[in-house]
């Protein structure tokens, strides 16, 4: 195998890949990335079991050209090699699993992984019976709702974000107990497709910049177009599909509570705010609260 390519498109998946290492040493394979050439295409895989990203990286005539091949790699190591390497393109070839980086005045060599069929398998998106969403919906809808929940609680199933399909409308819904956020919004879903299901934080975090990642990738008139993100729910986990990654989360096993009744279905009064005022005044109030006493 061989790559040749602007070192600034390695390094950009290679801190997005980071996310999906597994912190554990129980399993040391988990901690690698597995790095598969084919048809001048890089296809990147990294995953913890409970998470995993597929990013691909298409190379132009003016990126830089590879040769078929496959190599498991520390992340860490490959990480830290883009991040200090200085020139514009890095060449990397590789030889009986050993891996060689090298440029005009940096040469790096790393010992890959020798049984590559430990490492999970890459995941592979149907081609039916899934759905489409904005990127930008999705982005703003996991924004809206991912910050209410704490990551260690008893009931497990608050760990994550209700995600509702019916018909042409979705639903996200998160509470820790004493906060509720719900969103909704309006989707394309032909093929009347419905799911119910609970999707970790962590998965919907690293989904958000993965999102992030590919929409700073596009350029500008590119941007002012909608670019659609494909989902599929089978089994017991949720895959998410754009031009430049295939994502895969394992669902939370439970029921999510019942949440339609704590929102008031008519209210006495309405009070309509400017929301830059509303934040500025919270602000000032929670200036003198205490650590002990934090009311406003």
């Amino acid at each position: 195998m061989r790559i040749k390519c602007k070192k600034d498109l390695m390094y950009k998946a290679f801190q997005l890949l980071n996310g999906f290492i597994s912190s554990t040493t129980t399993k040391p394979i988990l901690q690698d990335v597995k790095i598969e050439v084919k048809d001048n295409i890089i296809d990147l895989y990294a995953t913890d079991l409970e998470i995993g990203i597929r990013y691909f990286i298409e190379l132009g005539k003016d990126d830089g050209d590879a040769e078929n091949g496959i190599i498991i790699l520390p992340e860490n190591n490959v990480e830290s090699i883009l991040r200090e390497w200085g020139e514009e393109f890095i060449e990397i070839k590789v030889e009986n699993s050993i891996c060689n980086f090298s440029g005009k005045n940096s040469n790096f060599v790393i010992n890959g992984e020798v049984d590559i069929e430990q490492f999970p398998a890459s995941p592979i998106f149907p081609e039916d019976g899934f759905i489409e969403i904005d990127f930008s919906v999705i982005s703003q809808m996991i924004k809206r709702t991912v910050f209410v929940i704490i990551s260690e609680r008893i009931r497990h199933t608050l760990c994550g974000v209700s995600f509702r399909v019916e018909g042409n409308s979705i639903e996200m819904t998160a509470t820790d107990g004493k906060r509720l956020s719900k969103v909704s919004n309006i989707i394309d879903n032909p093929h009347g497709i419905s799911c119910n299901c609970i999707i970790p934080a962590k998965g919907l975090i690293q989904l958000e910049r993965a999102i992030s990642c590919d929409t700073k990738s596009l350029n500008e008139r590119e941007r002012g177009l909608k670019h659609k993100l494909k989902v599929k729910v089978e089994n017991n986990r949720i895959l998410f599909k754009s031009s430049n990654f295939i994502f895969t989360a394992q669902l939370i096993d439970g029921k999510y509570p019942n949440c339609e009744k704590i929102i008031p279905k008519e209210s006495n009064f309405d009070v309509i705010l400017k929301t830059k005022d509303l934040i500025t005044s919270i602000k000032r109030a929670a200036v003198i609260t205490t650590e002990g006493y934090r009311l406003v």
